[in-house]
């Protein structure tokens, strides 16, 4: 029988008052009730070690670890952890692999105590490493923790982060750094076992911690999630549980947005705690909104129209025949009209009936067999495509199905060369699997084209370097390509033998506001992979590498091939397509990915489809979030005395007085209808200074003089005096005030330590219309 090994920790009873939790220990006792039943139904059986409050000290849960070492072939793994997380700043060593130069950490029990510290992120991958090293095993870890990535019934009381812990670690005490991936001097990488992960929250979010109708302390992640598995009827892909979870959550919290994250793609398809692979696609789900009324799970990523359009799109719910349509289209889901009298309370499966986007014309080719027409259209009455139509003309088909000697194959219009391998046999079976292929072609084109020309994301806010390797014998170095011209990445000769091409690609935000990014990759195979960049957040000044799992490490050397298929019947030249989609607001890509389609033995040398229809590649997608941002109370500023400020002392100048507050970029900006990016310094974008506390995320860069009096006082004579805490943390900042006037930052005359304001009368005049002003802090060290 195989066996489930489980590490359950729960920390409520944290030593510091401050820091007590109190669900926790109930979504342990939940979970282990979920898999005790579970196991006892799918013939599992389960060893499983708790740790609770004391117990779950930092050395003890690392020796916990040591349970999953009983694991052999076919067996599970699974670690769950209810308690705070945190973040700390990462060494340079792992800039490379931190956007936002920081680690998440689960905060154990004696994390916050004298000598303590968190558990962080690389020291678990190489726990998990460790478990799992040349084992077939199973790992599955679930944290409900923060920094993981009609009327309501749910309260949110808590939740489950804390500060940082005091000085970061070095490099060389991270727990098993002795296994870590030397790149060069400055970089490293930790191993990496082969794993599932479901995380609460994003890297930047907090989890909640709710009272749930019964009464009873609850994580919300755990609690809907448990929710989800107990409500399965069948099994379900990890991709579908994290999907309808993520849907409950948000019903509630716009700001919990839990992710998934897999070692390898094609795991996110496994389904829970077992080793059989779902294809299926993520169910559409309706559920009532307290803001946006019923909406959908599908939105712009997925072509849907509204009704702003003749044809919106339209959906049915899965029980019964009810239509919905679509109306107003955000960027991952829709509100929809037509639920009267539903119940607010419960969630829909639906499916798309019509996208409202013009089907691809098919036709069967003159010349196709009747026996193999007639069984594929009979499985094609059955159950129409949404994709495509059929014409009886050939004459403006798209495509070309053919039915001949015996076989199905696909080509283009134009010629007869088919795009993937031939499906021998006129049966159901194959016919079935033929149109399965057949829309894996088309998902593939539709995704290539995905376009957005109307964005209000400006292109020169997201910087994209793309580096190709140089041919040679010795070593691999790389140069810069420009990926707004057609390029060729060519095989080189090492040591007598061809050697592909590689590339890195990496993308930074100049801009002010966060974005999310994610990297498609669209294979010539008709594959569609996000393991370069799933969904990354980059923060102002922030760069993200495009990478993957290589021997248990990232790698960030992207090799790329002519597919021997294709070689071996003389063609040299195939293209591939990296597709980069940037948005103002949380996103996933997983629904896109697709495996590849087997090509035919005999093909031409491009995607004649694809060459047909291929746009350039062009999605920056605005969208508009109501965001409500609470500021930190002001402090009243007078020519009194120095006032201070998170260590900060401001002095104001005699008739002067205002109301001083720290705030981020992005909330001190928010009310300009425009992106003016960040300030640059020998053409580079500089990157905001914290000036907060340390366990304060995300930094508070902006100095906020509100209310103010006597802004005519200020002048190089009688200067605002702003002395920063740290002088040496301090030096070489550039600060900067925002005129509307003049669409941009604008440098403050001077430094801090001299008296950083000066204005003339049209400054004033402008300043005193608004109330006040605001300084921006930067740093001049690069991102």
């Amino acid at each position: 029988m195989a066996q489930l090994y489980s590490l359950l920790v729960a920390i409520c009873d944290y030593p510091n008052p401050a820091h007590r939790l109190e669900g926790c220990i109930n979504d342990l006792n939940h979970m282990k009730a979920h898999l005790e039943e579970y196991c006892a139904d799918n013939q599992l059986e389960l060893n499983t070690e708790i740790q609770i409050n004391e117990q779950a000290s930092r050395e003890n849960i690392i020796q916990g670890f040591k349970t999953f070492e009983k694991a052999n072939k076919g067996d599970h793994c699974l670690f769950f952890f209810a308690g705070h997380g945190s973040q700390c700043r990462a060494p340079k060593e792992f800039w490379h692999m931190e956007s936002d130069r920081l680690n998440e950490t689960l905060v154990c029990w004696d994390s916050r105590t004298e000598g303590g510290r968190d558990l962080i992120d690389k020291e678990l991958s190489y726990l998990i490493w460790k478990a799992t090293y040349k084992k077939e095993v199973n790992f599955l870890s679930i944290t409900d923790c923060c920094h993981s990535g009609s009327s309501m019934r749910f309260h949110p009381i808590k939740e489950r982060r804390v500060s940082q812990f005091g000085t970061a670690p070095t490099i060389e005490e991270y727990l098993g750094f002795d296994q870590y991936k030397k790149e060069d001097e400055n970089t490293y990488i930790p191993p990496q076992g082969i794993y599932i992960h479901l995380a609460a929250a994003q890297s930047h979010q907090t989890a909640k911690e709710v009272r749930s109708e019964d009464g009873e302390q609850r994580g919300v992640f755990t609690y809907m999630l448990l929710e989800v598995l107990k409500g399965a009827i069948t099994p379900l892909s990890y991709n579908e549980i994290i999907s309808r979870t993520r849907f409950r959550i948000q019903r509630y919290f716009h700001d919990q947005y839990p992710m998934l994250e897999a070692s390898q793609e094609k795991d996110k398809n496994k389904i829970f705690l077992g080793s059989q692979t779902l294809q299926t696609k993520s169910d559409l789900l309706v559920s009532w909104n307290k803001t946006k009324g019923w909406v959908i799970n599908a939105g712009r990523f997925q072509q849907i129209q509204g009704e702003e359009v003749d044809n919106p799109s339209i959906f049915q719910l899965l029980e019964g025949d009810h239509q919905v349509l679509a109306k107003k289209v955000y960027v991952d889901h829709s509100s929809i009209s037509n639920m009267p009298d539903f119940n607010k309370d419960k969630i829909y499966p639906a499916r798309l009936v019509s996208s409202g986007v013009p089907k691809i014309i098919i036709a069967f080719a003159p010349d196709s067999e009747e026996q193999g027409v007639s069984i594929l259209d009979s499985q094609l009455s059955l159950k129409p495509s949404i994709f495509f139509t059929f014409s009886k003309s050939s004459k403006d088909a798209q495509f070309l199905i053919h039915a001949k000697n015996g076989a199905y194959y696909l080509s283009g219009p134009l010629d007869n060369k088919p795009l993937f391998k031939k499906i021998h046999g006129y049966k159901t079976e194959n016919a079935l699997k033929f149109i399965g292929e057949f829309e894996k072609v088309i998902h593939w084109q539709q995704i290539l084209e995905l376009s957005h020309s109307n964005s209000g994301i400006s292109s020169e806010n997201i910087k994209i370097n793309l580096l190709r390797s140089k041919v040679s014998e010795d070593n691999m170095d790389f140069e810069m390509v420009n990926w707004q011209e057609p390029g060729l990445f060519k095989y080189g000769i090492e040591k007598g033998s061809f050697k592909n091409p590689t590339f890195r690609l990496s993308i930074k935000n100049t801009d002010f506001r966060p974005v999310w990014v994610s990297v498609l990759y669209l294979g010539v195979d008709y594959s569609i992979s996000n393991i370069l960049m799933a969904s990354e957040r980059l923060s102002a000044g922030k760069e993200a590498w495009c990478g993957f799992n290589q021997d248990g490490h990232f790698n960030k050397n992207i090799p790329i091939v002519v597919l021997d298929s294709l070689h071996k019947q003389g063609i040299t030249k195939s293209t591939n397509y990296l597709k980069i989609i940037v948005s103002t607001s949380a996103f996933v890509t997983d629904q896109f990915n697709q495996t590849g389609i087997q090509l035919d033995t005999v093909r031409g040398s491009e995607n004649r489809a694809a060459k047909k229809r291929a746009r350039k590649q062009d999605w920056l997608i605005q969208t508009i979030p109501i965001a409500i941002y609470r500021p930190l109370f002001p402090t009243i500023l007078t020519n009194q005395e120095p006032v201070e400020l998170f260590g900060h002392q401001i002095k104001a100048p005699e008739g002067f007085s205002a109301e001083v507050h720290l705030e981020t970029l992005e909330a001190a900006s928010n009310h300009l209808t425009f992106s003016p990016g960040l300030p640059q310094k020998q053409g580079k974008p500089l990157i905001p200074f914290d000036l907060g506390p340390s366990e304060v995320q995300p930094e508070l860069s902006v100095m906020v003089f509100s209310n103010c009096e006597g802004l005519e006082n200020i002048s190089k004579e009688q200067p605002l005096q702003i002395n920063l805490r740290n002088e040496e943390e301090s030096r070489g900042l550039e600060i900067y005030f925002f005129s509307l006037k003049d669409d941009g930052f604008i440098p403050v005359e001077g430094s801090y330590r001299q008296g950083i304001w000066q204005m003339d009368e049209g400054d004033v005049n402008t300043l005193e219309k608004e109330g006040g002003f605001r300084l921006f802090f930067f740093d001049q060290i690069q991102g």
